[in-house]
């Protein structure tokens, strides 16, 4: 047969270049954020103190001394695979710092210190981890344009349709989302994990059983609760009548598990893998409210809340229109139909109820397929708006057009309705919530930083009370006599300081974020400080900050109240 005769058809040729010049778009989608934040303020997305971020320089740099060494005993909160990527990200910015890591076992006061003492090293290595994360995350939302396309041809039968307009729909529904331009922003492995994870899903639909089960370890090996995918590719495999059966099944179970061992260090570092196993099992971070987990109704509570955090990182009718792509996929094919809720259901029955608490990162995945689904709700609108089987340019942009009002409509209906229930969200949230992240940038943080600075010289003594402690106010350790405190030790030191005036510090930073319990459950308002007011012995001298409230503020803490006192 000539080279001509096995040549795809000119429209399935036109497809494929659509889809890709789509999945570059969303590249640089995600690529264009930092530009859009230097538009609006001198700040880059994400935090103003390194040690806010996952994995700060010091610990990515420990990490590439240890991660990998046998007795050397890192322990971290990760896995050491996405700590180690930062850590050559960070060795090929400055080589010349072999011994930076030694940072991260000090005591978090002197490593803050130290930290301060390399500041513009600090700045640069923090700048190119963050570019990792944006990398990432674009390359996630490339991938899950790309399962929107698959998912798509499958509901419809213009191929061009599902190629082009799926992927545009991601483009808007997911990686126009808050959550995406957050995580793309900072140091957390969260970015690397979803890439590795949009891949397993897209291997799964696509019944590449093996490389799914790959791409399911290597996500586990960025961040634990990717787990979840390993038991949703092993029963896909094994329920696939056509590419899969028990020996596939557990050939994948077997091709992960021993991924993920030498990923995850168990192979190289056996003892150090079953420290961090432990330190998860017996609690992970302490401070970290949870619910009882011997009392099933707080379980509901729980569920309740993760499904609230989703509808408010998506948007009300992207999720409806998802169920509604979720059928259509189901009616044409069922496997392809239960992998996906099935991804939804392990993550919260295996990860979120077992941990007791949710934040809007442990649904990145689910915000993925939401946004995948809608596109597949889109395209399918689109085609029977339009009734017609050889669609044009003219004609493709007429089903957007309608596609996007009828999606407006329902948005805005939702919000109408969320209101009367009580919930309070508006129509159009999403953008607003990036309005919040891209363009008010005036940190209270920076503010109260440089107040201090003018009312305190060097040298004092400075606390810093905050439920956020290591996102405190840019304050240098180099200048003051810094100590850093939780909110739970305030009771503690106010006593300490009565009994002992002299020991009460020149300057309280107290920082506060409108954050709710990650358990769902209603934590007890404080009460904003006024200025003037004597409080432990302190006169409130400034207040900076009067957030809103809004979605971000509330789950991602990225604008705090900062009240600065000082002795009477």
């Amino acid at each position: 047969m000539s080279e001509v005769e096995t040549e795809p058809p000119l429209p399935e040729r036109r497809a494929r270049f659509g889809l890709l010049w789509l999945a570059l778009a969303g590249a640089l989608w995600l690529l264009v954020w930092p530009g859009l934040a230097r538009l609006s303020g001198p700040a880059d997305l994400g935090p103003v103190m390194p040690e806010m971020d996952g994995v700060h320089p010091a610990r990515a740099l420990e990490a590439l001394r240890t991660a990998y060494s046998p007795g050397a005993g890192f322990l971290d909160k990760y896995p050491p695979l996405g700590s180690f990527v930062m850590g050559v990200t960070c060795a090929l910015v400055d080589p010349g710092l072999p011994d930076f890591g030694t940072l991260e076992p000090l005591d978090p006061n002197a490593r803050r210190q130290m930290l301060w003492e390399h500041g513009d090293t600090t700045l640069e290595l923090l700048r190119a981890e963050r570019w990792v994360s944006r990398v990432a995350m674009a390359l996630a939302v490339a991938l899950t344009m790309v399962l929107a396309a698959r998912l798509a041809r499958r509901v419809t039968r213009h191929t061009l349709l599902a190629d082009r307009l799926a992927p545009a729909l991601v483009l808007l529904t997911f990686g126009a989302t808050y959550p995406v331009a957050y995580y793309g922003a900072t140091t957390n492995v969260d970015a690397l994990m979803l890439c590795a994870a949009v891949g397993a899903l897209l291997a799964a639909v696509e019944r590449r059983w093996t490389e799914a089960a790959l791409a399911a370890a290597i996500a586990t090996a960025f961040k634990d609760p990717a787990f979840v995918l390993g038991p949703v590719v092993v029963l896909g495999a094994l329920f696939d009548g056509r590419r899969g059966g028990p020996k596939v099944a557990l050939r994948c179970a077997l091709l992960g598990l021993g991924a993920y061992a030498f990923l995850g260090g168990a192979l190289l570092t056996p003892q150090t893998f079953l420290d961090h196993v432990r330190y998860l099992v017996t609690g992970g971070v302490e401070h970290v409210p949870r619910i009882d987990s011997s009392d099933p109704t707080q379980w509901a509570g729980l569920l309740t809340y993760s499904g609230r955090l989703l509808l408010d990182a998506a948007g009300g009718a992207p999720c409806l229109l998802a169920l509604l792509g979720l059928g259509l996929v189901a009616a044409r094919d069922r496997l392809a139909a239960a992998l996906l809720p099935g991804v939804v259901v392990s993550t919260l029955l295996l990860f979120v109820v077992p941990a007791g608490f949710c934040y809007v990162r442990f649904l990145l995945v689910p915000l993925a397929l939401v946004g995948a689904l809608t596109a597949v709700a889109g395209v399918a609108c689109v085609e029977v708006a339009l009734r017609r089987r050889d669609l044009g340019p003219k004609q493709g942009l007429v089903g957007i057009v309608v596609l996007l009002a009828l999606v407006s409509l329902a948005d805005w209906g939702w919000g109408e309705l969320t209101r009367t229930v009580g919930w309070g969200r508006a129509p159009l949230a999403p953008l607003e919530e990036l309005h919040t992240l891209l363009v008010e940038r005036d940190d209270p943080r920076a503010e109260a930083a440089l107040a201090l600075a003018t009312l305190l010289p060097d040298g004092g003594r400075v606390t810093l009370v905050a439920d956020g402690r290591e996102a405190g106010p840019p304050v240098s350790p180099l200048a003051y006599d810094y100590a850093v405190y939780g909110i739970a030790d305030a009771p503690g030191l106010d006593a300490r300081w009565r009994a002992r005036p002299e020991t009460r510090p020149d300057a309280l930073l107290w920082m506060t974020f409108p954050t709710e319990l990650p358990t769902g459950r209603d934590s007890a308002a404080t009460p904003p400080l006024a200025v003037g007011q004597e409080v432990a012995g302190m006169r409130v001298a400034a207040v900076f900050g009067s957030p809103r409230g809004t979605v971000v503020e509330r789950t991602l803490a990225v604008r705090p109240t900062v009240s600065l006192l000082v002795r009477p």
